[in-house]
Order: C-alpha cells, then sequence, then structure tokens
C-alpha cells in the first residue's frame, strides 16, 4: 500500500467539478486505476460539451483527455447532448504539474 500513488481525489472531484459549464451535468464518473478516469453526462447544447473538455485541459490533475463520443437525446426541458470522456491523470510521482520536470 505504501508503494502505491496517493492522489488527493477531493481535489481532483473538486476541480473537475468546477470545470464544469452551468448547462453540462454528470451521469456517471468512475475511475479505472489511479492514472484513468472515465466521465459520461449530458450538456443542454454541444457548445457545453466542448466547453466542458477545454475547461479540463487547464485541470494541473488532468494529463490527457479524449472525447470519445456524443449523442442526442432528450431532457425534460428539451433536446440534449450527451458525451463520454476518458481522462488520464498527470503523474502522482509527488508533483502536482501537467508535465515533470526533465532533468
Amino acid at each position: 500500500e505504501s508503494k502505491l500513488p496517493h492522489l488527493d481525489w477531493q481535489q481532483v472531484l473538486n476541480r473537475i467539478s468546477q470545470s464544469m459549464p452551468a448547462d453540462v451535468w454528470l451521469d456517471r464518473i468512475s475511475f479505472q486505476d489511479a492514472r484513468t478516469a472515465a466521465l459520461s453526462g449530458a450538456s443542454y447544447s454541444d457548445g457545453g460539451v466542448y466547453d466542458f473538455v477545454e475547461y479540463l485541459k487547464q485541470v494541473p490533475d488532468i494529463a490527457e483527455i479524449a472525447l470519445e463520443g456524443t449523442g442526442v437525446g432528450q431532457g425534460t426541458t428539451g433536446p440534449t447532448t450527451s458525451f463520454n470522456l476518458q481522462l488520464t491523470l498527470a503523474a502522482l510521482a509527488g508533483s502536482n504539474e501537467k508535465e515533470g520536470k526533465h532533468d
């Protein structure tokens, strides 16, 4: 256990939630391991999904993000755009920076 990477999960979740535009919501978030996560949710606009992806690119805990797909749905107040994202979390070896230091 002491050799496993440690991550401040509360900080990661806070940063993800603070990156969400007002018209975006998450239906599911899952962490496959300490390095990858999957998000699925929806927005009332295509722009909301793409804004969310752009905001997530600024989160220091996320090294890579891939929009794996979008779809069309219907919410109680109108049409929605669903999405699936795959995240690769930044290196956990004592660094909170997106890129590792090079010697």
